[in-house]
């Protein structure tokens, strides 16, 4: 469900890096500060729309897939908030493209090591401990969330300060 529901955000990273690297070559650089910022409200509003939808669409999905007990309770908590996840997942596929494009892309590859690992694992591990299945997602939303919401800070800084270095 996941790719399907949100296939915008994977292609807007598609987009993004494009943008980013024509501007960064022209040394338009306020051009690239309003393509993160523009990223980051299609990200926001698209995931909004994208969890409103699938919230609404719980029990049919539920049915569609035949499933009860803790499968089901899964999805309603997935449905029911927990895809809130795709927000900062956008996050860290936006700052990605961007460091890709101006001339930094091992902090994209810096930032994908660290989501895959420190802020995955000991937080799907720990949350399950808390809270089983249902905790699993959690942790990944915890851990998902730092490191978008660092993937963006530390973008931005970069963009600010690209007159600097060049």
């Amino acid at each position: 469900i996941q790719p399907l529901i949100f296939a915008g955000v994977f292609a807007l990273s598609g987009a993004v890096g494009p943008i980013a690297g024509q501007n960064f070559g022209a040394k338009l650089y306020p051009r690239i500060m309003q393509t993160l910022r523009d990223s980051l409200l299609f990200t926001f509003a698209y995931c909004c729309v994208a969890c409103i939808i699938l919230w609404g669409l719980t029990n049919f999905i539920i049915s569609a897939f035949g499933v009860a007990g803790e499968a089901a309770a899964l999805i309603k908590a997935y449905c029911y908030g927990l895809s809130l996840i795709g927000i900062f997942n956008g996050m860290t596929f936006v700052s990605n493209a961007l460091f890709n494009n101006l001339r930094v892309a091992t902090w994209a590859t810096g930032f994908n090591f660290a989501k895959a690992t420190v802020f995955t694992m000991p937080f799907v591990y720990y949350g399950g401990q808390w809270g089983g299945p249902v905790g699993v997602y959690w942790g990944a939303l915890i851990g998902g969330a730092i490191i978008g919401l660092a993937g963006i800070a530390v973008a931005y800084w970069k963009i600010k300060n690209l007159h600097l270095a060049h």
